[in-house]
């Protein structure tokens, strides 16, 4: 619920749109866009199959919509906190310029704003248990002070994790 909520507010290309939260018997669930029509891997992926035939003009262009949605997320106060291959789709990959859409927003938080006018001005706080939300090879990208406690909340979490895609890629 805090992820669907998180991303109500965040509507960007370059961020995995949501179409809906619903309850299952096997607990909740936020239903998000999908690609049928095209393929579609994740990052570290589609780095693995792909990485070394890349051009450094398409590496760059990656770097450039990850950056560009990071700073459209914090230009409405949200962090993302796990930024990592793992929660960044590449879609269009057969194509000379492939897209990226963010997921995994799960353990990102919003800060309140101090307009009464702004839609996103309700804060959703950064949730503790990092454990069982956060793949262990995603962890290798994160700020250690997101994963030790000290600091855990800031802007700066998702540049070290865009500095280590970056390097990465």
């Amino acid at each position: 619920l805090r992820e669907f909520q998180l991303l109500e507010t965040l509507q960007h290309p370059g961020i995995l749109r949501t179409h809906g939260f619903t309850e299952h018997e096997l607990g909740s669930a936020i239903i998000f866009e999908h690609y049928p029509e095209t393929k579609c891997l994740r990052l570290d992926h589609f780095l693995a199959q792909r990485g070394e035939r890349l051009e450094p003009e398409v590496r760059l262009d990656l770097i450039r919509q990850i950056a560009n949605v990071i700073r459209f997320a914090h230009s409405k106060r949200v962090v993302h906190r796990s930024l990592s291959p793992q929660s960044i789709l590449v879609v269009d990959i057969d194509t000379p310029h492939p897209k990226i859409k963010i997921f995994n927003w799960q353990i990102g938080y919003r800060t309140s704003s101090s307009s009464a006018d702004d839609e996103s001005s309700i804060a959703i706080t950064a949730t503790r248990h990092l454990d069982g939300l956060v793949e262990d090879a995603s962890t290798a990208y994160m700020a250690p002070e997101a994963l030790n406690g000290t600091e855990g909340e800031g802007e700066h979490l998702d540049l070290f994790s865009l500095g280590a895609i970056a390097y990465h890629i």
